[in-house]
């Protein structure tokens, strides 16, 4: 996941890393990378965030290094797998790999991003949220640009849709709206927080989401 520079702080950390224990998506978004991966070449995953999914492959035999310009991600993602693959650059600084793998990174159409990294891989698999999971929609489309971009420049590509349910467990009203806010906007507060449902388990509420994601399989063209 890209971000900014010390977009990633405690709370933050703190909500993903409970979301991701609480479900499956990432072991579930790991089997939708795996079907497109060419085995026995390198992966690099850009704007890898907490590193969940670069852990989940590197344990699935893959050969795969991963890295992030935010300092706190990347600590996060080497302490809690314990894994020498992490390490921190910016995705624009990278070396040649023959696989580049982008989860939720943005639209690549934008700011020359895929002619950048198109120097340096012969094949881009980027994943794109539309953040829209709960039904609601928060005005970003990604994929719909990113598919626009690539057929506008005759840039031969696959995609896959697909959905994971990744909810987002929580201790009270209160840490529902401050999630919110900190991650959609104050504007969502209202809209949101009636998917936070009860729960009888660990955590009293349990934000609901259906992450709905695009899966663009791009290939450099031989010249």
């Amino acid at each position: 996941m890209r971000t900014g520079v010390n977009w990633w702080d405690a709370e933050k950390i703190l909500w993903y890393e409970r979301a991701a224990a609480e479900c499956s998506f990432h072991r579930s978004l790991s089997e939708y990378i795996l079907k497109h991966l060419e085995a026995g070449r390198p992966v690099h995953e850009a704007g890898c965030g907490l590193g969940h999914a670069a852990e989940i492959l590197f344990h699935k035999g893959i050969d795969i290094t991963a890295s992030d310009r935010d300092p706190a991600a990347i600590a996060q993602a080497s302490w809690r797998s314990s894994l020498d693959i992490f390490s921190l650059r910016d995705a624009y600084d990278l070396p040649y790999f023959p696989q580049l793998l982008l989860i939720f990174f943005g639209c690549i159409g934008k700011n020359d991003n895929l002619q950048r990294f198109m120097k340096n891989t012969e094949r881009i698999i980027c994943i794109l949220s539309e953040h829209s999971g709960q039904g609601v929609k928060t005005g970003r489309k990604g994929s719909e640009e990113t598919e626009r971009f690539l057929d506008e420049n005759g840039i031969k590509y696959t995609k896959e849709t697909f959905e994971i349910p990744f909810p987002q467990p929580l201790l009270s009203l209160s840490e529902a709206e401050r999630f919110i806010e900190r991650n959609y906007g104050r504007d969502y507060i209202d809209r949101l927080l009636p998917f936070a449902e009860k729960t009888d388990g660990q955590y009293p509420l349990m934000l609901r989401n259906n992450k709905k994601c695009t899966l663009f399989d791009i290939r450099k063209e031989e010249s």
